[in-house]
């Protein structure tokens, strides 16, 4: 080989290895400080959908036959659950945040992550509040919430399917109870 390709190929390869370690430095320093503020903004989310507790643990929700869109448990003390719910709608990944009271209504929701149409969370979050599983029937069948397009019904649905989620997970793990981790 000639030095006119040597000299470039060694070039790069050294571009590359010193990006890959700036890169694998800045993931060490950074990951902790990621993972700590998605916990508070977990907490957070949780103590605004379900306001009247104080504390949750985290339960072991294997085995418990839970709808498959609830991935994470929390039970309240004062009774309640929050449930974390991921659901597709026009696009994959909504995570949804529910309270639901401990006699079974949902105290609030609050939208986690999305990449839906811009704004539609805000609308839809809270537009099922304060409701019991035959409310919430009713208002999927009388959708309260406008559609003008495909995408913006389909993301309807998923919230509701979240929402049917979570009451069914409360109707499953308050009658089966549920382990903390521990």
């Amino acid at each position: 080989m000639s030095k006119q390709k040597i000299v470039p190929t060694i070039v790069l390869t050294v571009i590359c290895l010193v990006s890959a370690l700036l890169l694998g430095v800045i993931n060490m320093v950074t990951k902790d400080v990621i993972l700590k503020a998605e916990i508070e903004a977990a907490n957070k989310a949780m103590q605004e959908v379900l306001p009247s507790a104080t504390s949750f643990h985290e339960l072991d929700i294997q085995g418990k036959n839970l709808p498959k869109e609830v991935v994470k448990a929390n039970k309240a003390d004062n009774g309640g659950y929050v449930f974390q719910i991921e659901v597709a709608g026009y696009k994959p990944g909504i995570v949804i945040m529910c309270g639901v009271t401990a006699d079974g209504k949902i105290a609030s929701i609050k939208t986690i992550k999305t990449s839906e149409t811009w704004g539609l969370e805000s609308r839809l979050d809270g537009a099922y509040n304060d409701g019991d599983i035959n409310s919430i029937n009713q208002k999927i069948e009388g959708v309260a919430i406008d559609m003008t397009s495909k995408a913006t019904s389909l993301s309807s649905k998923a919230y509701k399917t979240a929402l049917k989620a979570a009451l069914d997970a409360f109707q499953i793990l308050s009658t089966e109870g549920g382990q903390e981790n521990g």
